[in-house]
């Protein structure tokens, strides 16, 4: 939930609870990078299975912020994703956190043959910044999308805020009423 004052100021919850759950995901993918150094072979051990899984996760909680926002915001989601900072590979970042969570989210269950077109655009977005040829493409995908910064999502947290302000923005300039 978000609150916005009459001032224009805002209270978000949503962005406090996400900042605090990232926090735990960055620890955790922090303690799985030392694990994958001592061990030596992390792949064999399924040190890098872990890490993208939870990569995964931490893209699935960005997904949700990103709906929750535009939920608020009353925006459709599509609309909302068009707003907010661009990445280099010229995608917005909420349209490619969105990408990221739908791939994780959503990869065993679709086939080749269904959802063909919502399945080619996320494959697209996220072979754009991973590359196609990663076995695990959400950590790859996560460091190019927060490059030069550490790849953790406590980088990509800002970069969401900027995006619900472009939102705010662009709801404002098309004269929509309410929250």
């Amino acid at each position: 939930m978000m609150l916005i004052f009459g001032d224009g100021g805002v209270l978000d919850f949503e962005l406090n609870f996400l900042r605090e759950l990232m926090r735990v995901v960055d620890g955790h993918l922090a303690d799985l990078e030392e694990r994958a150094v001592r061990c030596g072979d992390p792949d064999q051990f399924g040190i890098l299975d872990s890490m993208e899984h939870v990569t995964g996760f931490g893209f699935v909680a960005c997904q949700r912020y990103v709906t929750a926002i535009a939920g608020d915001l009353r925006v459709a989601k599509s609309e909302a994703l068009d707003n907010g900072p661009i990445h280099s590979s010229r995608h917005t970042v909420a349209s490619l956190v969105n990408h990221a969570a739908n791939y994780w989210n959503h990869a065993d269950e679709w086939s080749p043959d269904a959802s063909k077109r919502a399945w080619d655009r996320t494959i697209a977005a996220v072979v754009a910044l991973a590359g196609d040829r990663s076995d695990y493409p959400l950590i790859s995908f996560l460091s190019e999308l927060v490059a030069p910064a550490q790849s953790r999502f406590g980088a990509l947290v800002p970069r969401l805020e900027e995006w619900r302000e472009a939102v705010r923005g662009a709801r404002r300039l098309s004269g929509s009423a309410g929250a």
